[in-house]
């Protein structure tokens, strides 16, 4: 019972049951009766297994005692565990795909304590100084240092809430903590990886489309293209008229005035989003990003389109989560070809998408490979 109670532990918090870096530690720690350090992290819901580890064994339920919880309480959310079983839009941390560093250990010569005392210096300076203190070398130390604790929370089940994660996190949530977060995450850094990509293959894939038209939605892109658009915007809209997506199922368009609050009363989608404030189609300077009905921060004046997708791409990873069905295709190009995430197997994307994105995203490099070694033989011809 001891055993199984240390699992449930472990599994519920994401976290081992006592934060020693020693075996030896831990035998001081049980010689004392200490409780584990896991359970403080532990949910109320499955607070009743927090006596499988008591130290008396007679004060510990029964086999018959677990499964009648299990039957009751704890099925339910085993289940919703499940990736076959999470709803869109649901957070939870259902796989490593593509991470480097999905949940690692605690830091040499750290604890628990020290990790949270880090944290609380991070929500002090913001208090003081606001999203100024950002750009302060010890905030982006206090940030890489706290990486271990950030992704335990995020890997937390149930999942934190978004509110929740921004009261404990400030600095997570702007552009630079969350590709901060990011690149510890999979060791990938985002805006160097899209805009490399972008010089290399952005102008092959209009000329791509330009040659050879793959359906009526990518010739309307095409007969709506405006020559002073953004390269990254106007290559993501073909792909995603190849692709039958919708450019909705990833952007927001809105108003340049538009505020945080006028954004989160307009019924946003759960799913994150990138909001194009104003209707240039240029530079789009002003952007946010948005989930689960929240906006998760800003780009400012300074963003460029590039940014904002680097961006909202981060939110999948740094969140768990799965790429929605109407931006499925699109997102695992991104990923691949744009970003170079390319596990051998597995993939975000999910439902009926699950084999269709990769299968659809593999037959359009395969095009687009062709089309560039037809284009190198035709120069020296």
């Amino acid at each position: 019972m001891w055993s199984l109670g240390a699992t449930y532990l472990e599994v519920f918090t994401q976290s081992t049951p006592w934060a020693v870096k020693a075996i030896h530690e831990l035998h001081v720690l049980m010689a004392k009766q200490t409780p584990p350090h896991g359970l403080k992290h532990l949910d109320e819901q499955y607070k009743e297994l927090t006596l499988l580890l008591s130290y008396q064994p007679a004060a510990r339920p029964t086999a018959s005692d677990v499964v009648a919880f299990f039957k009751s309480g704890l099925a339910p959310h085993l289940e919703a565990r499940a990736p076959k079983k999470q709803q869109e839009g649901k957070r939870g941390p259902k796989d490593t795909y593509g991470c480097t560093q999905f949940q690692p250990g605690l830091p040499e010569g750290e604890s628990e304590e020290s990790m949270e005392a880090r944290r609380k210096r991070l929500t002090d300076i913001y208090c003081r100084s606001g999203r100024q203190g950002e750009e302060t070398a010890e905030v982006g130390q206090l940030m890489a240092a706290t990486f271990y604790l950030q992704r335990r929370q995020l890997n937390a089940m149930p999942s934190p809430t978004i509110v929740n994660l921004k009261s404990q996190w400030p600095y997570l949530f702007s552009p630079k903590g969350l590709i901060g977060h990011f690149q510890l995450l999979t060791d990938m850094q985002v805006l160097s990886a899209l805009e490399a990509a972008m010089e290399d293959c952005g102008n092959m894939i209009v000329d791509l489309f330009k040659t050879r038209p793959t359906n009526a939605a990518v010739k309307e892109v095409l007969n709506n293209h405006n020559h002073s658009e953004d390269l990254p915007y106007k290559v993501l809209k073909l792909v995603m008229a190849h692709f039958n997506e919708d450019v909705g199922g990833l952007i927001v368009q809105a108003e340049g005035c538009a505020t945080v609050a006028d954004m989160e009363s307009s019924n946003l989608p759960v799913t994150p989003r990138l909001i194009l404030l104003g209707e240039s189609q240029e530079h789009h300077q002003r952007w946010m990003i948005s989930m689960e009905g929240c906006v998760l921060c800003e780009g400012g004046r300074l963003g460029t389109f590039t940014t904002g997708l680097g961006t909202l791409f981060t939110t999948y990873y740094t969140f768990n989560l799965q790429y929605q069905d109407e931006a499925a295709s699109t997102l695992e190009f991104v990923q691949r070809c744009l970003v170079g995430i390319n596990p051998e197997r597995g993939t975000k994307a999910s439902g009926h998408k699950k084999r269709k994105a990769p299968s659809q995203v593999s037959s359009f490099l395969r095009k687009l490979m062709d089309f560039r070694y037809r284009v190198a033989i035709s120069l020296f011809s």
